[in-house]
């Protein structure tokens, strides 16, 4: 299966590789400074957020099934919804 990029939907000022295969989209964003963005109702399926900042973001309602937030600074981020 051959991959290509695609800039996907993400929150205004915020960059992130996504890689599309098989319909389902891979977000790699390690490491990523997102403090304070706004995510909710993003799919955020199978994302790459090892270590992201994401103190004070906005998840609410965002699909986080199967992401990776291992050592992600969720400090003040809301989950809800």
């Amino acid at each position: 299966m051959g991959r290509e990029k695609d800039s996907g939907t993400q929150p205004q000022g915020v960059e992130v590789a996504v890689t599309v295969m098989a319909d389902s989209p891979q977000v790699e964003s390690r490491g990523a400074d997102l403090r304070g963005k706004d995510f909710r109702r993003a799919d955020l399926r199978d994302a790459e957020l090892s270590g992201a900042r994401l103190s004070g973001a906005d998840l609410g309602g965002a699909n986080l099934r199967d992401a990776n937030l291992s050592g992600a600074d969720l400090r003040q981020a809301s989950l809800r919804g």
